[in-house]
């Protein structure tokens, strides 16, 4: 996380507290892809991820979800090595992500 002063940190730390009492009524999948999304990830990407992408609480982000013209595609992405991506989740990621195994989450991003 990017953070330009101290008001930016405390606010920061406001919207993550108010994001996991605010998820914690929420269906499984639904939680964990808004979690992903508080952390900058897109509903693409979060779609397209596997459990293996995640490793500790580092997320590597490899693929994409696009529409093209014959409905859903996978992209693998990125296209330069210099556009990798990777997302440090907090220490305590595993209360909302849980068990980590398989394909991560069953929609598309158009759901």
């Amino acid at each position: 996380m990017r953070c330009i002063n101290d008001y930016t940190v405390i606010e920061a730390v406001k919207g993550y507290i108010t994001l996991k009492e605010n998820i914690q009524n929420s269906d499984g999948e639904l939680k964990k892809a808004i979690y992903l999304a508080f952390f900058g990830i897109r509903r693409g990407e979060i779609c397209a991820l596997e459990y293996s992408d995640i490793e500790e609480n580092l997320v590597h982000i490899p693929r994409d979800i696009i529409r093209g013209r014959n409905g859903w595609i996978v992209k693998d992405i990125p296209e330069t090595s210099e556009s990798e991506r990777y997302v440090l989740l907090p220490d305590d990621y595993k209360d909302i992500i849980g068990k980590v195994t398989g394909k991560s989450f069953p929609f598309l991003p158009a759901q």
